[in-house]
């Protein structure tokens, strides 16, 4: 039986939004409820047919799951056009109000469609942060003389400041910011004198340029007054290095480029090396507090991360009994306990988006954390997140004075900006 949707406040006050900033972004946290404003919004001004644009798990489970459940939503139909050519095609010939497509067929849709869309919505708008791409191009191309145009992301800035404008440039008909990316750079950063090439990374953002951004496109957000209750208390399993000669060793290393190196030294880390090819094991201190925590929990379900297929071989023969590897078919199961299995191994990209955890879990360990604060922040929201009934834990695994904490230093600095950009929103 279908339930009766209560809004809560700062979602009427994005309803509201909504439906006025025809063309604007919905930047709030994880958790927040941004499926359910942008439907509410899209039901009371009736621009149909709509096009929802979302990664994968969103589009194949968020987006349908929230159709299904709301009684004020009864009367909308959707089509899901995902998978296959031929579902897709036949979900496009259909008269549906809301067709919904993963972000990976954006490119085979305006190629291949020309459908008078009256709205589209683009849930996690920070996927389309590259303007170099050809999707972007598409669809920038094909949404202008769509009236309304919504996105929603819980992480607008999720590498760095500059994401912002690929993203607001879908929406900026008004050139709110210039109208080119070299202009931004140009007026909000300055480059910073490192490195042989000039990459993005390498331009600072000038003093100030957070507050004059967020100033200038202030007519193009909605502002959202949430707090996510449920957030994460993050802790630090910092682990000894009790030699460090091997380590030292690597990153002095001469023969590898800087990105190579990162790679070569975050394996080390994690305990494995490849030699000639091949694999080698060469220490347990991870695995070893790993242990310990697992442990320390008394078989509680868990989420375990890793990053790299020879750390998750590692954690299998490590701790065969406890894993049920991360699958979209097994997922159910795990979800709802029908195995003796605890812990759900997975890699940040498979399980960061549309999965609400929060009711079968509440520790997630980063055995390896990822240096893409997107991923990192979408999947720790999996348990953080309203309806969750105990304190959420994020456990990250780090070797001391070495790259891994290097990279939750990275990490906790791009969330500071993603931060100070959400609040610095929020008040103007």
């Amino acid at each position: 039986m279908k339930k009766t949707l209560t809004l809560k406040p700062h979602q009427i006050n994005a309803v509201k939004s909504l439906c006025i900033k025809r063309k604007s972004m919905l930047a709030s946290d994880m958790g927040s409820g941004k499926t359910v404003i942008a439907l509410t919004a899209l039901y009371r001004i009736k621009a149909f047919p709509a096009l929802v644009i979302a990664p994968k798990q969103v589009a194949v489970n968020t987006w349908p799951r929230e159709l299904n459940k709301w009684k004020e939503f009864e009367n909308l139909s959707y089509a899901l056009c995902v998978g296959t050519r031929e579902k897709r095609e036949a979900a496009f010939k259909t008269n549906s109000d809301i067709y919904i497509i993963n972000i990976e067929n954006v490119l085979w849709l305006y190629r291949n469609y020309h459908m008078p869309f009256k709205t589209v919505i683009i849930d996690e708008s920070s996927l389309f942060k590259s303007s170099s791409t050809k999707r972007f191009r598409e669809l920038k191309k094909a949404i202008r003389s769509v009236p309304v145009t919504w996105l929603l992301t819980g992480t607008p800035i999720s590498q760095n400041l500059m994401n912002i404008w690929s993203q607001i440039h879908l929406i900026d008909t008004d050139y709110h910011l210039p109208r080119y990316k070299h202009g931004f750079k140009t007026l909000y950063f300055s480059l910073k004198p490192y490195g042989k090439f000039m990459w993005e990374n390498s331009w600072e953002p000038k003093i100030g340029a957070v507050e004059n951004i967020v100033r200038r496109i202030s007519p193009l957000l909605v502002k959202v007054d949430y707090n996510n209750p449920e957030e994460a208390t993050v802790t630090n399993q910092l682990i000894s290095l009790p030699i460090r000669a091997p380590y030292n060793r690597l990153k002095n290393d001469k023969r590898h480029s800087a990105a190579q190196k990162l790679n070569v030294l975050r394996q080390f880390t994690s305990g494995f090396q490849y030699v000639n090819g091949k694999k080698v094991n060469i220490n347990e201190y991870k695995l070893m507090r790993l242990k310990e925590i697992l442990s320390e929990l008394h078989g509680e379900r868990i989420i375990l991360v890793y990053n790299y297929i020879a750390e998750r071989e590692n954690l299998l023969s490590c701790v065969n009994s406890s894993f049920h590897i991360h699958d979209d078919n097994l997922l159910e199961s795990w979800i709802h306990g029908s195995g003796k299995k605890k812990i759900l191994l997975t890699h940040p990209a498979s399980c960061g988006y549309g999965l609400n955890l929060q009711y079968h879990c509440n520790h997630i360990i980063w055995f390896s954390l990822t240096w893409s604060l997107e991923l990192y922040l979408q999947l720790n929201a999996r348990i953080a997140r309203t309806g969750q009934t105990k304190t959420p834990y994020v456990h990250r695994l780090l070797i001391n004075n070495t790259v891994d904490t290097m990279a939750a230093k990275a990490l906790d600095n791009k969330k500071e900006v993603l931060d100070f950009f959400l609040q610095t929103a929020g008040e103007l």
